[in-house]
């Protein structure tokens, strides 16, 4: 994640940088997940850091796919279904949600 910490410094609140995802090497448990693009964002709202996003095709949810992100490159803060948001907080205008990965739809 060299690069997300260079690219970091230098971009400004609303910049997104997006990379083509040619070819990953799947292992067995990621057989069912087809990365498409990883993009970087930074949070100009609310803590300014910076985050990875894999934007994915997955077998099981075809039209919503997976989206798998990383804070700064080093801790995984959301998974799930494809929604634009970077975080679960953020995704449901929700306070209680910060620092939840993974949030269950009822």
């Amino acid at each position: 994640m060299a690069w997300c910490r260079a690219w970091a410094p230098a971009a400004s609140a609303s910049e997104r940088v997006v990379m083509s995802v040619a070819r990953v090497r799947a292992r067995p448990s990621w057989a069912y997940i087809h990365p498409v693009e990883i993009a970087l964002d930074r949070d100009g709202f609310h803590d300014q850091h910076v985050y990875v996003t894999a934007e994915c095709n997955c077998d099981w949810e075809p039209e919503h796919g997976l989206q798998i992100i990383l804070r700064d490159g080093r801790a995984v803060t959301k998974v799930g279904p494809y929604d634009g948001h970077l975080t679960n907080a953020a995704a449901f205008n929700r306070d209680d949600l910060e620092g939840v990965v993974y949030h269950r739809l009822r």
